[in-house]
Formats: structure tokens, sequence, C-alpha cells
């Protein structure tokens, strides 16, 4: 029996391997305490009111401002970013370098083997 209708998700860089999923509730990882943990209220109206979404935040990459985006969807089974073109055009000219426009497909990819040089997304 699930004790909570909550679950929580853990990520850890990639080399470490020790990202999770938890299901009834939430863990502090280790080293934190359960005072590092932050809650948010979901968007419960409008077109992404059935998604994990939040309301807009600054996007951040490394140490920079990117912009700031109205709603913010996660979905840690969503293997793309969907960003304004500003934002969108300013994380380009910063990742640039290491990854990659595929006419193909019409995305910039960005491999697995370029994760190690990639600064971190934030969304605050």
């Amino acid at each position: 029996m699930i004790p909570e209708h909550l679950y929580s998700i853990y990520y850890e860089k990639i080399s470490l391997g020790n990202s999770y999923i938890y299901f009834g509730g939430y863990t502090a990882p280790k080293g934190s305490s359960s005072n590092n943990v932050s809650w948010y209220n979901l968007v419960t109206t409008g077109s992404n009111s059935g998604l994990w979404t939040l309301k807009g935040k600054t996007v951040q990459y490394g140490s920079g401002d990117l912009g700031t985006v109205t709603e913010v969807i996660f979905d840690t089974g969503y293997s793309q970013i969907i960003l304004p073109k500003t934002v969108f055009d300013n994380l380009i000219k910063k990742i640039d370098k290491n990854c990659s426009f595929s006419s193909s497909t019409g995305y910039y990819m960005c491999t697995c083997k370029s994760a190690s040089t990639l600064s971190t997304l934030n969304i605050v």
C-alpha cells in the first residue's frame, strides 16, 4: 500500500548513477536534510493543466540568465525541452559548441557523450 499520493525523483550526475524514484513520499538525498526539499503548486487551469506544470520562472544556464518562461512542464519521460524562441536562442548561443542541429529532425541534439561538458540548466 502506498502511504501518500506523492512521489519524488532524485537525479544525480550520470557518473555517480545513484538516481532513484520514490513512491508514497520522499526521502532526502544523502548529505542533505529534509529542509532542502522544494515544494511547488502545479498549474490547475489552462491547456497544460493535465501535465506536471509550474508557473513560469527564470531560466538559467550555468550562471547566466537566459530569460523567463510563463509555464514549465516537468516530465521525467520527456526527452525534449520546449522554450520560447528568445530563451531558446540564448541557450543555443551557450551550448552550440556541445550540441548540433539536425536538419533531418529540425532539432538541436546533445549526445550523452557531451553531457559531461554541459552546464546545469536551472529554472528558478
